[in-house]
C-alpha cells in the first residue's frame, strides 16, 4: 500500500502539483489513508469512501469478495458478473431496468489480470493505518453505504473515528458503488468538502 501511495504522490510530482484534495474509494481508500499519513503536505482535505483502516476494530469479512472469487472458480463471465453485480450493489438499485447490463459493460470495458487482482487483494489484507489516522490533520470525509456486502457499514464507523475531526455520512439502503447508486449527491458531498473544510497550504 505504500508503493501505491508513492506512485500516487510521484503522479502529483510529474504534474508539478503540490498538493490536492485527495479521494479514495474502496482499495483505493486505504491508498489515500497512506498518502494522507505518509505525505501530510501534499493533501489538502480527504475523503475516504466504503474503506478500511486495518484489524485492530476493522474486518475484511463481509460476504460479497467470497461470493466473487466463487463465481471466478466457475471460469463463466456471466455467473462472474451477476455475483459482482449482486455483491456491489443494493437489493433496491439492482431492480432498476437495465442496471445489470450497464454494470457488464462497464465491467467488461477495463479488463484487469488476474495476478493483478491477487496482487490487490493481498495489499488490501496487509493494510493497517490504524495507529497512524490519528495524526491526520487535513479534514477528511468518510462514507459508506449502509447496505456494503464488499467492505462492512462498520469499517466506516471506525475509519472515521479513527481521523480526529471527521465527519461520516453513511448513505442509507446503499451498497458498496455508493457514487454509482447516489451521484449527484456523492458529487455534492465531495465539491462541499473540498470547497468548504479543507486546510489551507
Amino acid at each position: 500500500m505504500g508503493e501505491l501511495a508513492g506512485d500516487a504522490v510521484g503522479v502529483l510530482d510529474a504534474l508539478g502539483i503540490g498538493s490536492a484534495h485527495v479521494m479514495g474509494i474502496s482499495l483505493g481508500g486505504m491508498v489515500a489513508q497512506e498518502v494522507v499519513v505518509r505525505y501530510p503536505g501534499r493533501v489538502r482535505s480527504v475523503v475516504l469512501g466504503c474503506t478500511y483502516a486495518g484489524p485492530d476494530g476493522g474486518a475484511l469479512d463481509a460476504p460479497g469478495p467470497v461470493r466473487m472469487m466463487q463465481a471466478a472458480a466457475t471460469r463463466d463471465v456471466s455467473v462472474s458478473m451477476r455475483a459482482a453485480f449482486e455483491a456491489n450493489l443494493s437489493a433496491g438499485y439492482r431492480e432498476r431496468p437495465g442496471a445489470f447490463e450497464g454494470f457488464v459493460e462497464l465491467a467488461l470495458s477495463e479488463q484487469v489480470p488476474a495476478a493483478v487482482i491477487a496482487l490487490q487483494m493481498r495489499a488490501a489484507v496487509e493494510h493497517d493505518a490504524v495507529a497512524r489516522l490519528g495524526g491526520v490533520t487535513a479534514p477528511a470525509l468518510v462514507v459508506h453505504g449502509s447496505e456494503d456486502e464488499m467492505i462492512w457499514p462498520k469499517n466506516g464507523e471506525h475509519v472515521a473515528g479513527l481521523i480526529p475531526g471527521a465527519r461520516l455520512e453513511v448513505f442509507e439502503g446503499v451498497g458498496h458503488l455508493f457514487w454509482w447508486e447516489r451521484p449527484e449527491r456523492t458529487a455534492a458531498l465531495v465539491r462541499e468538502h473540498a470547497l468548504g473544510r479543507s486546510s489551507a497550504l
